[in-house]
């Protein structure tokens, strides 16, 4: 019988992201502060001494710097995940995750990929921060052709659901 540990919704997070990347080399990590300093919200913490600078980059302060970076990658068959903190600013990136991103399966008929993955802030309550940091756009990217959203609601779901978002790309 396996032994169940309770963890933080991060730590789950965390153990999801580093088991996928000892998998497959071609994931990797990127967005503000998630190198040196573990994510902002402690969500990769320990993931630059196990993976590197290659695979756990830090970005500038640049979300749609970041989204078009990940799309680019990822069409080159790399498989990024895009920590951008907080979801208010995926607006900021929106051109990129869905004016190419999702659009390219479509456009070249099924035989270009884009698989990202972009956990935005789904760890945190959304009281948590405020009306600055705290609004709940899933419903309006769930409208996109090409984008798959899931919404955990605790630790185990979060982990699965990532684990089943990279086995399926």
């Amino acid at each position: 019988m396996s032994e169940t540990k309770l963890m933080a919704l991060r730590e789950a997070v965390n153990l999801a992201m580093s088991e996928e990347m000892r998998k497959d080399e071609n994931i990797f990590l990127m967005g503000e502060d998630v190198g040196i300093y573990g994510g902002d919200f402690g969500t990769s913490v320990g993931m630059l001494a196990e993976f590197g600078e290659k695979r756990v980059r830090d970005t500038p302060i640049s979300e749609a710097a970041i989204a078009g970076a990940a799309v680019g990658s990822a069409i080159t068959g790399l498989r990024p995940i895009v920590d951008l903190t907080f979801m208010d600013f995926i607006t900021i990136a929106l051109d990129a995750i869905v004016n190419n991103g999702a659009k390219n399966n479509y456009m070249f008929g099924g035989g270009l990929k884009t698989p990202c993955n972009l956990p935005c802030g789904f760890w945190f309550r959304d009281w948590f921060c405020g009306t600055a940091r705290s609004h709940l756009l899933r419903s309006w990217l769930t409208h996109i052709p090409g984008i798959k959203v899931v919404a955990p609601g605790n630790a185990n779901d979060a982990k699965g659901l990532f684990e089943i978002c990279y086995s399926r790309q």
